[in-house]
């Protein structure tokens, strides 16, 4: 029964209460009885009075607990979105981490495949280069420090028989490579045919290997024999 419900009833109480009491007033003989009816009618209006205060505070306690019970719901719903939105910030977040690392290899393979094409290219170059100089540098040695690697090869003296050499040299070549087929140059350059020696500068403690060639205007020599060095600490 709801509160309004209540209210009718009690009003109902009251009203037959009332009746009675005055039926029984307007029929009773000595004061007693008045008395008596109208104690019966006060307590009908008490009784009333009671129930009311308990409905009332019933209703008041079923509309806390129902407001409670809707706030924990939207409470627990705004948790689960809250968790919601954050598991699905973390997975766009490592999707967009794995695409930043497959983007970041997909661009070193191809740097890498590039670089490949370019060295094997410039390979191609050097072995289709015409040997027009019939003679190489000779007691090449190459000599290491710290940092840095000092290449030293025999000067050609000048006489009847060098003569034609000598004009043909133009610049001498030098190539530094850390593996022994010279895929992997770190150093090419080209210096006056005047100078017998060379220091580089490279990193300390790696191993290296050194050649030397001459070069001309139409072509150039054989390459030198290799040399492996390692720098020091």
């Amino acid at each position: 029964m709801n509160p309004a419900d209540y209210v009718e009833s009690d009003r109902q109480k009251v009203a037959d209460a009332k009746s009675t009491a005055l039926n029984a007033i307007n029929t009773a003989a000595t004061q007693e009885a008045v008395t008596e009816a109208l104690t019966a009618f006060n307590n009908v209006i008490a009784s009333c009075k009671t129930q009311a205060i308990a409905d009332s505070e019933a209703a008041a306690k079923k509309a806390a607990e129902e407001a409670a019970a809707k706030k924990a719901e939207e409470e627990a719903a705004a948790k689960k979105a809250a968790e919601e939105a954050a598991a699905k910030k973390a997975e766009e977040e490592a999707a967009a981490k794995k695409a930043a690392e497959e983007a970041a290899a997909k661009k070193a393979e191809e740097e890498a495949v590039a670089k490949k094409v370019a060295e094997e290219a410039a390979s191609k170059k050097v072995t289709e280069e015409p040997i027009t100089i019939f003679t190489t540098p000779k007691s090449v040695k190459a000599k290491a420090q710290k940092n840095k690697v000092t290449i030293s090869w025999k000067k050609i003296k000048k006489s009847k028989k060098t003569k034609k050499l000598l004009s043909q040299i133009k610049r001498i070549q030098i190539q530094i490579s850390t593996d022994p087929e010279f895929n992997q140059i770190v150093i090419d350059k080209m210096i006056s045919k005047s100078k017998t020696k060379i220091t580089l500068k490279l990193r300390n403690k790696m191993v290296y290997y050194t050649r030397v060639r001459y070069v001309g205007v139409d072509g150039v020599s054989q390459w030198s024999s290799k040399k492996k060095v390692k720098t020091k600490k």
